[in-house]
C-alpha cells in the first residue's frame, strides 16, 4: 500500500467510528447514536459564523445508530433568523453532541447548537401617555399574601378619577409590614406615565402594592422533634387542629376536635414541630392525640395547660406550674395599717411554754386564756384551752425530741406538732415532727367527735389524755409498773386507741403543710424537706396526697416553680383548700406576703397562680394559712399575730378589708410558738406548742 492509499484507508476507519468534527466543519458522513429526541421551547437562533454546516440526521429516533451527513453550507444564510422547537441528542464518540432542528431556504435539516446564537427579543414599543391610569380592575378569589422584600412601598392612588388620571401617594414602608398578612381580593392594572403597565394588589384602606412585592403567605412546618412518655392536659375548649397540605411546604390549618372538660382534657404528646407562620414569625405546636379517642392533632403551646409524665403513684410535671402572665401586674395592696411586725426567737427554746407545762407527764388541767393585745379592724379575740393533747410517745421511735429517747418510747415524742387539719365531720390530723433536718414524722388521728363526746375538753377531764399516753410509755419503756402508779386499765385503753391512731413513721419534710381537701376528701401535704440548721435549699416542690386510714402518703405530685425570669421559687410551707378544692399558700418576699392560689387538676397535675401581694408582713414565721369556709374569710398566721381578709377579694385587696390581733401568749421576752388550725362552722381553733394544746377563738 502506497502513503496516498494508506492516509484514505485511515479517514475512512475514523468516520466508521464515529469521530467528532471540529466545530462549523463536518466530514461528508459521520455515524453515532440517538440518545434523545426532545421539544423545546420556540426560540430565534442565528449562525456564528459563515463555516457552519447544515446537517441531515438519517433517524431520530431513541436507541437507534445515526448516519450524519452534510446537507449545505450556510454561508449565504449569515443573517437568516431561524425558529428552534426541536433538539436531538446525539452520541459520538465518548461525547454527546445536540443538534438543534432548522431549516434554512427550502431544506430541513440540523445544527450544532454550538454553532448557534440566540437572537434577542425586540421590545415592544411603549405608548406613554404622561399620566398614570388605572386601565383595569378585577376580583380574584380571596387570597393571603405577605411581604417579600424589605425595600418597597404602600401607594394610594390619590385623584377624583383614577380611571383617567391619578398620582401614587406613599402609604408606608414595607420594612414595617415583614410580619402582616393581608387578605386581597382585587387587582388592579395601571398604565403608568411612562406607558408601562404595572399590576397591583388592592390592600385594605384604599392602599395598592405592587404584585412582584409579595408572596403567598404559608405555613410551614421548619423543625420536627419526637416525644416519647409526655402527657399533657389542654386547656378547657383548646382547639385541636390537623395541618391539610403538604406539611413542609404549605398547608392550612383545618380544625380536628375540641379538649372538653375533664377527661377529654387529656392528652399524649408525640411530636414537638416549629411552624414558620403565615407571618413569618416560628411558633411552636405540639402533635398531641386524646387518650381514649382517635383525635389526633396539633395545638399551639399557649393550648397546653401542663405537660408531665405519670405512673400509677406519681406525677411528674414537666412545665412550670405557674402561670407567667399573673406575675406581671399583681393586685398589691399597702397594707399601712399593720400593727407593729412580731418577731420570734432564733432558738425554739425561747419560746415560751403553758404556764402549767413542767413534769414528765406534762399533764395540765387549768385551761389557758389569750386575749388579744390589739385589733384592728377586729373584734377583740379569745383563745381559751380546747384540748391539751398527748406528748408521750409508746412507739419505737428512730428519732427523739428529748434526751430520753432510746428506740423504745419517749416522753416527749409528740411534743413537736407542726400543723393540724380537720375533715370537717370527725377526725382531726396532727404533723408531728422529730426535729428540724431530720424530714421524718407521723400523722396521728384524733377522733374529736368521740374526744368531745367523753368531756375531754373540759376541765375535769383536761389531763387524761395525756396521762393515759405518759402511762402507756412508761410501760412501754419500763415493763409493768409494779406499784401500779402507771397502770392503764382495759377501759383507758380501749378509749386511748378510739381517741388517737398514731400513723407510721415517714418522710415529712418541716410537716408544716397539711390539709383537708374537701372537694376530693383527701388530706395533702407539702412536703418540705429542711436542712440541720432549719434553712431550705430544695428547689423541686413535692405535694402529697396523704390516705387517711393507712396515714402515708399515697400519690407523689413533683415539680419546680419559677417566676417569669427564670428563677426558681422555692418549695411552700403552708397549705389550705376550699370547698371548690382551690388550695391556698403564702410566701415571705422580704418583708412582703405573696399569696398563691392553685388547683389539683385532672391527672394530679398542678395549676399555680400568684393571687396576691400584701406589701407589710405581721411577724417573723410563716405559721399558718386557715381558710373559714363559713364564713369565707382568710387567715395568716404568725406567733402571737393573726391576719385576716375576705376569701373572695384575694386578687382584688383594699387595706380596708385585712384585719389584725396580736397577742402576747407568754411571761417572757416571747410567746408560745403558734403551729396553725383549722376552722369548724366559722370558729377558730388554734394549736400551740410547748406543750401541745389546741385553743378555741371567742370574739367579744
Amino acid at each position: 500500500m502506497n502513503k496516498k492509499t494508506c492516509t484514505i484507508a485511515i479517514l475512512a476507519a475514523a468516520l466508521i467510528v464515529g469521530s467528532v468534527p471540529t466545530t462549523g466543519t463536518i466530514s461528508a458522513s459521520t455515524r453515532g447514536t440517538i440518545v434523545k429526541t426532545t421539544n423545546k421551547k420556540a426560540t430565534k437562533y442565528r449562525i456564528k459564523n459563515t463555516k457552519v454546516k447544515q446537517v441531515k440526521l438519517s433517524t431520530t429516533k431513541k436507541g437507534r445508530r445515526v448516519t450524519i451527513k452534510n446537507l449545505q453550507s450556510l454561508k449565504k444564510y449569515s443573517k437568516q433568523t431561524i425558529m428552534v422547537k426541536k433538539q436531538v441528542v446525539v452520541r459520538q464518540g465518548k461525547k454527546n453532541v445536540t443538534y438543534y432542528a432548522a431549516k434554512f431556504g427550502k431544506k430541513n435539516g440540523y445544527v450544532k447548537t454550538t454553532d448557534l446564537k440566540k437572537v434577542a427579543a425586540k421590545k415592544k414599543a411603549v405608548r406613554t401617555t404622561g399620566k398614570n391610569q388605572v386601565t383595569k380592575t378585577k376580583k380574584i378569589s380571596s387570597r393571603k399574601l405577605i411581604t417579600k422584600v424589605k425595600k418597597g412601598q404602600l401607594y394610594k392612588f390619590s385623584g377624583k378619577n383614577v380611571k383617567k388620571t391619578f398620582k401614587f401617594k406613599k402609604s408606608g414602608n414595607l420594612k414595617s409590614y415583614q410580619h402582616t398578612v393581608w387578605t386581597v381580593k382585587q387587582l388592579i392594572t395601571v398604565r403608568k406615565s411612562n406607558g408601562q403597565k404595572q399590576q397591583y394588589y388592592k390592600l385594605s384602606g384604599n392602599r395598592y402594592v405592587a404584585i412582584n412585592q409579595m408572596t403567598k403567605a404559608v405555613n410551614k412546618v421548619t423543625k420536627t422533634k419526637n416525644i416519647s412518655n409526655r402527657k399533657t392536659l389542654l386547656v378547657s375548649n383548646a382547639t385541636v387542629n390537623k395541618f391539610s397540605g403538604s406539611i413542609k411546604k404549605s398547608f392550612t390549618m383545618k380544625k380536628a376536635g375540641k379538649a372538653t372538660r375533664g377527661a377529654k382534657q387529656r392528652f399524649t404528646i408525640r411530636k414537638q414541630v416549629t411552624v414558620n407562620q403565615t407571618n413569618k414569625k416560628n411558633a411552636t405546636y405540639y402533635e398531641v392525640k386524646q387518650d381514649g379517642t382517635s383525635l389526633v392533632g396539633y395545638v399551639p403551646t399557649s393550648a397546653l395547660q401542663a405537660q408531665y409524665t405519670k405512673s400509677a403513684t406519681t406525677t411528674t410535671m414537666t412545665t412550670n406550674p405557674l402561670a407567667n402572665y399573673a406575675l406581671s401586674k399583681v393586685p398589691t395592696v399597702n397594707n399601712s395599717n399593720a400593727p407593729a411586725f412580731v418577731k420570734a426567737p432564733n432558738n425554739f427554746k425561747d419560746y415560751a411554754t403553758s404556764a402549767n407545762y413542767g413534769d414528765n407527764a406534762h399533764t395540765e388541767s387549768v385551761a389557758n386564756v389569750y386575749t388579744s393585745k390589739k385589733n384592728i379592724n377586729a373584734s377583740r379575740m379569745t383563745l381559751t384551752t380546747e384540748f391539751f393533747l398527748p406528748i408521750a410517745s409508746a412507739e419505737n421511735d428512730k428519732y427523739s425530741t428529748g434526751s430520753t429517747g432510746n428506740g423504745v418510747g419517749n416522753y416527749n415524742g409528740f411534743d413537736n406538732v407542726q400543723s393540724l387539719a380537720y375533715d370537717q365531720s370527725r377526725y382531726l390530723y396532727a404533723m408531728v415532727s422529730y426535729d428540724a433536718g431530720n424530714n421524718q414524722g407521723r400523722i396521728m388521728r384524733y377522733d374529736y367527735s368521740a374526744m368531745k363526746a367523753a368531756g375531754l375538753d373540759t376541765t375535769a377531764n383536761f389531763a387524761k389524755l395525756r396521762q393515759i399516753a405518759y402511762n402507756l410509755y412508761y410501760i412501754a419503756r419500763y415493763g409493768n409498773d409494779k406499784n401500779g402508779k402507771y397502770a392503764v386499765s382495759d377501759a383507758d385503753r380501749a378509749s386511748y386507741n378510739q381517741w388517737v391512731k398514731v400513723g407510721p413513721l415517714i418522710t415529712i419534710g418541716h410537716g408544716q403543710a397539711l390539709a383537708y381537701n374537701p372537694k376530693d376528701g383527701h388530706l395533702w401535704m407539702y412536703l418540705d424537706k429542711q436542712n440541720k440548721d432549719k434553712s431550705y435549699t430544695e428547689t423541686k416542690s413535692v405535694l402529697q396526697r396523704i390516705n387517711m386510714t393507712s396515714l402515708k402518703a399515697d400519690y407523689t405530685i413533683n415539680y419546680t416553680t419559677k417566676n417569669s425570669s427564670g428563677t426558681v421559687i422555692p418549695p411552700l410551707h403552708n397549705l389550705a383548700f376550699d370547698n371548690s378544692g382551690n388550695f391556698y399558700s403564702y410566701s415571705y418576699s422580704d418583708s412582703s406576703i405573696k399569696i398563691y392560689r392553685g388547683q389539683i387538676l385532672d391527672d394530679n397535675v398542678v395549676q399555680l397562680s400568684l393571687a396576691q401581694v400584701i406589701k407589710n408582713s405581721i411577724g417573723t414565721c410563716k405559721q399558718g394559712l386557715m381558710l373559714d369556709l363559713q364564713n369565707q374569710k382568710m387567715y395568716i398566721e404568725s406567733d402571737d399575730a393573726l391576719m385576716s381578709m375576705p376569701l373572695g377579694k384575694v386578687g382584688g385587696l383594699a387595706k380596708k378589708d385585712l384585719s389584725y390581733w396580736t397577742f402576747k401568749s407568754g411571761s417572757g421576752t416571747y410567746g408560745r410558738e403558734w403551729e396553725g388550725g383549722f376552722f369548724a362552722k366559722g370558729q377558730g381553733h388554734f394549736l400551740m406548742n410547748k406543750g401541745v394544746e389546741i385553743l378555741q377563738a371567742s370574739f367579744n
